[in-house]
């Protein structure tokens, strides 16, 4: 499910959610006994200004198996990250460049 929030021209913000099923253990399962299944939700936001598009992320996947590895090798059935990407656009319209 993808649900996208737009109140602005420059602002927006994201909502993604997956589920992946897996309980013949033929995918991301297959290392887990019995199988399984993956739920992954992700809020984005995009801010436009001058060409460029910042994008905050946070994620957060959760299995129903230990599949994640944390920082000191231990293994989690969740995991969490944030992000924060930078994207360049050299087709913008000079409107959304500052220019008038």
């Amino acid at each position: 499910m993808y649900l996208n929030f737009s109140p602005k021209e420059w602002a927006s913000l994201n909502l993604r959610l997956e589920h992946f099923g897996d309980p013949k253990q033929l995918k991301v399962l297959s290392g887990a006994a019995g199988g399984g299944s993956v739920f992954e939700a992700t809020l984005s936001a995009n801010f436009k200004t001058h060409g460029v598009t910042l994008i905050p992320e946070f994620r957060f996947d959760g299995g129903t198996q230990e599949i994640f590895t944390l920082s000191d090798g231990s293994a989690s059935q969740y995991n969490a990250s944030v992000t924060v990407a930078a994207v360049y656009n050299f087709s913008v319209s000079p409107r959304l460049r500052g220019k008038n």
